[in-house]
């Protein structure tokens, strides 16, 4: 089935009324990605909850009634006054608080900013695999295997006696 994105309404896509032909749907970040940044709204969406396609289920009459929607018109992108935005975003901060959940941050790496070094290939040609470290080249290294099986090879004595 072929991917519904929220942005299909001709008469005003997220890209055209945001400016920004890249600007896509996120629907596990709506607030912060598209009310926040890009100050529009999704108005009319057909489903109970505002959930990306691909997670609200295989009934195909919610998807016939949610591409419906987006083709009439009736579902699309409005562009929010500032005072808009900042009552949304007052109205999401108190439901996030009265639902317990706790807005998580994530801890910032401590390597961030600094550069990452340069990846070596790692050589698979056994003609080159004989080349030594002093080449500046990453070595491939094989395991060489033990085997358990006497034979012409073995390090153990023939006879054992008790006697040494």
């Amino acid at each position: 089935m072929p991917a519904i994105h929220a942005d299909l309404s001709s008469e005003c896509s997220l890209g055209e009324i945001t400016g920004d032909p890249t600007a896509h749907m996120e629907y596990k970040n709506y607030h912060r990605d598209i009310v926040m940044k890009h100050q529009v709204q999704l108005i009319n969406f057909t489903h109970t909850k505002l959930q990306s396609p691909g997670s609200m289920g295989t009934s195909l009459p919610v998807f016939v009634k949610l591409l419906e929607a987006l083709e009439s018109g009736c579902c699309h992108f409005e562009k929010l006054t500032p005072e808009e935005v900042e009552h949304l975003d007052e109205v999401y901060l108190a439901e996030l608080a009265a639902s317990g959940e706790a807005m998580l941050v994530r801890k910032t790496r401590s390597d961030a900013g600094k550069p990452k070094g340069k990846r070596r290939k790692q050589i698979t040609d056994s003609s080159e695999s004989s080349r030594s470290e002093d080449d500046g080249l990453p070595v491939k290294k094989t395991r060489t295997s033990t085997s358990r099986i006497s034979g012409p090879s073995a390090k153990s004595k023939d006879v054992l006696s008790d006697t040494k």
